[in-house]
């Protein structure tokens, strides 16, 4: 209960639930420090092997273990210690390779001088990947880790399939032969999820899947896991820049994209879409919005990260979006939550005229 009886805020109760969220980050931030994350990762350890390696007393690891416990973080079993299957997925998203990851805080002062790129080795096409000279540099490592974490909006990609390919059976695999096929291009996809999930909603769709190498790595497992990779071509391209053809899609997809992007990159980007859709042709958005209705602590996580992260772009709301589509020469759009998924996860929709 946050309010007194009078409605009004109980400071008291504000200031105890803050001051644990703080007490539990510094918890976490020490796990981290010396090491206890990183060991438990690759199996479970007992106390006393984790007071040999940690440099710390058994007593404070106790203590330490005992909190993790209650957050979620750690698990036991008997006299073993483990992460849980979210620390798990946290540390993956943090630390998977082949992609150097940066420090966060080391970004900030001076963001075009730390930024990694990643390896452009890739087995899913030899198609030559061209480097961005803006934000590829900047944000490539925060697009990544996003990709790696696109997997928790598998219900949101279900809904929005729905939507947007509504006349289509769910997973109809009866009709052998498609006279009309559609045509979708997906524009820095990350892992696939949507454009995996319309492709399982709709026999007819074709994907057309434009990142860089390594993410298309992640979105190639995608599409394989619910066997529509025979109608998903990967390019490792650019797709800020490299060459689309012009009046050609039926439908051109853009997921987290915008938000990368400043506002004048980000018209450029839209234009690209306007110029490569056929008249009549649909360009989706998913987007991550900042609207007053969403999860506000998490907008403000987000745009932290962001900053952190070198993203020059920025969280718009839906009025901010269809502003930068207008100056791209789209009209007005359609938009909508996508409530089965994680807050702040948006649809809009708008057709070329």
């Amino acid at each position: 209960m946050s309010q007194s009886a009078d409605g009004r805020p109980n400071l008291a109760l504000q200031y105890f639930a803050s001051f644990n969220l703080n007490r539990t980050t510094k918890a976490i931030q020490f796990a981290w420090d010396i090491g206890l994350i990183p060991f438990l990762v690759p199996g479970p350890r007992t106390i006393d092997e984790l007071t040999d390696s940690m440099g710390v007393s058994s007593e404070t690891l106790a203590l330490l273990l005992a909190s993790l416990k209650h957050t979620g973080w750690i698990e036991q079993y008997g006299d073993d210690f483990a992460v849980s299957s979210m620390t798990r997925l946290i540390y993956q998203s943090e630390n998977s390779e082949p992609l150097p990851l940066v420090d966060y805080w080391s970004r900030i002062q001076s963001t075009e001088d730390n930024a990694e790129n990643p390896s452009q080795a890739s087995s899913v096409t030899n198609s030559k990947f061209i480097e961005s000279p803006l934000t590829s540099k900047l944000a490539e490592s925060y697009r990544y880790r996003e990709s790696l974490r696109q997997w928790i909006w598998s219900a949101a990609a279900k809904q929005a399939s729905a939507v947007l390919y509504a006349d289509a059976a769910y997973g109809d695999l009866v009709n052998e032969s498609i006279d009309q096929p559609t045509h979708l291009v997906e524009l820095g996809g990350g892992a696939s999820i949507f454009s995996a999930a319309f492709a399982y909603q709709s026999r007819a769709l074709k994907i057309v899947s434009i990142d860089t190498p390594i993410l298309l790595e992640i979105a190639q497992k995608t599409v394989r896991s619910i066997e529509v990779e025979e109608r998903w071509t990967p390019q490792a391209d650019d797709y800020r820049q490299v060459d689309l053809p012009l009046n050609h899609y039926d439908d051109c997809l853009l997921v987290n994209s915008l938000k990368l992007e400043a506002d004048p990159s980000a018209v450029v980007l839209l234009g690209r879409c306007y110029d490569t859709l056929k008249p009549g042709g649909r360009l989706i958005i998913i987007e991550q919005f900042d609207e007053s209705d969403f999860d506000q602590s998490q907008l403000a996580i987000e745009r932290l990260t962001m900053r952190l992260e070198g993203c020059p772009g920025s969280l718009r709301t839906t009025a901010e979006t269809q502003k930068l589509l207008t100056g791209a020469g789209f009209g007005a759009a359609k938009w909508g939550p996508l409530d089965s998924g994680p807050s702040n996860i948006g649809l809009m929709v708008v057709e070329k005229s």
